[in-house]
């Protein structure tokens, strides 16, 4: 028995799965630029900033999955649109008030934006 084999399938995954080896390489070396000032401004130890960098990377997977399950719930549309309000009402909680404690809140949602939605 021959299978013939779909090749214009098989080199889209095959490019799906390396666009998503990328964007997981991209929001580790995002998040590895970050450790210096984390671990200065916290006085972590080596041990906490290894902690640190792993929850943000399962974080990232979790995103990932929870945009996956809003996409196929709501459709990919309304969850990108979704997606671009909440880091646009961030990203204006965030610079609105610069560096003062009360944009706390705003920096959290920035957090969870990026979490959920799969982004860093």
């Amino acid at each position: 028995m021959s299978k013939s084999v779909n090749m214009e399938y098989v080199v889209f995954l095959c490019v799906v799965a390396a666009l998503g080896g990328i964007l997981f390489g991209y929001d580790t070396a995002v998040i590895s630029g970050t450790t210096a000032i984390v671990k200065a401004q916290f006085g972590l130890s080596t041990g906490l900033e290894g902690w640190y960098v792993g929850c943000a990377l399962i974080g990232s997977i979790i995103g990932v999955s929870v945009a996956g399950l809003l996409s196929d719930k709501l459709g990919r549309k309304k969850t990108m649109l979704i997606s671009a309000l909440m880091f646009s009402i961030s990203a204006i909680g965030c610079a609105g008030h610069g560096r003062r404690p009360h944009t706390w809140p705003s920096r959290q949602l920035v957090v969870r934006i990026h979490t959920y939605s799969g982004t860093c």
